[in-house]
């Protein structure tokens, strides 16, 4: 196996690495609650105003991480192909 094949393995797993990370994303903002935010926000707890932005604006990120996904699923399946 030469050099540059082992590169390519080894930047597919990364990119797959990172895919697995979006896609646990994009699951954690599907699940994430508006009202225990705004409750989390009301109470003051650190970092829940940011997560209320988050969560109001949930499709944008979402749309985002799905499309984060997708590309480097792609470019995971190009480089194990080479």
């Amino acid at each position: 196996m030469s050099t540059s094949a082992i590169v390519s393995l080894i930047a597919a797993i990364i990119c797959m690495l990172v895919a697995a990370v979006c896609s646990a994303q994009d699951s954690a903002l599907s699940a994430a609650s508006l009202a225990r935010a705004k409750d989390m926000a009301a109470s003051g707890e650190f970092g829940a105003k940011k997560m209320l932005r988050v969560v109001v604006n949930r499709q944008t990120f979402v749309g985002l991480a799905v499309f984060l996904t997708t590309i480097f699923e792609l470019v995971a399946t190009v480089l194990f192909a080479l």
